[in-house]
């Protein structure tokens, strides 16, 4: 595969939004240097400390103290944006030293254990495979997507129906099937009780 990525996102400028990158900022090739595994954000403590770091924290300070003067609209989006450019290249340098240092330590493991284990570490297959047992509809559309036969119209109606409620679901809880609250309800017959408190 190819060193580099295209840095055009084709899909936005098509539907005239604004371009996305991060493609760009955590592609990682498949050649031979591939790292499986490989974080892609911070652990709480880092973010944690990125969060008190000196700078940041004063330029934080500047844009609360103009927050409450009125009439520096001006001097106020600009101390926004110095803030929000600073704490983008802390967490970018922060995730950068976090990676190195995680194939660094894989690295040694492998050379300590002289290659006899192998990391157990949790693929992402292996989480999209345990939301697919949260929400059926996706793990059907799954498998629709992987097959290589065209489906019937009845699976198709299904996919469509399956499409239609991944794009209209509220996924902030995630519940199990037949356990999701009937009208804001509890589903169970004997305690009904509302869920939207």
């Amino acid at each position: 595969m190819l060193r580099n990525c295209s840095s055009v996102d084709g899909q936005t400028a098509f539907g005239g939004e604004e371009s996305d990158h991060r493609h760009i900022e955590y592609f990682q090739s498949l050649e031979k240097f591939y790292e499986e595994g490989l974080p892609d954000k911070l652990p709480a403590h880092l973010e944690e400390d990125i969060s008190r770091e000196a700078q940041l924290c004063e330029l934080q300070a500047k844009v609360q103290k103009l927050t409450l003067t009125p009439g520096n609209d001006q001097a106020l989006r600009k101390a926004k944006q110095h803030y929000v450019n600073h704490l983008k290249k802390l967490r970018l340098d922060a995730l950068r030293q976090y990676q190195q240092h995680w194939v660094r330590e894989r690295r040694d493991w492998k050379i300590l254990t002289r290659g006899k284990e192998v990391a157990s570490d949790k693929g992402r297959t292996e989480f999209v495979q345990s939301v697919c047992l949260l929400i059926p509809e996706r793990g059907r559309l799954a498998q629709n997507m992987a097959s290589d036969q065209p489906l019937e119209p009845g699976e198709m109606w299904r996919a469509l129906q399956d499409i239609h409620f991944l794009c209209v679901q509220d996924f902030t809880v995630l519940y199990l099937p037949r356990s999701r609250p009937i009208d804001g309800a509890c589903p169970v017959k004997c305690c009904q009780l509302r869920m939207d408190r």
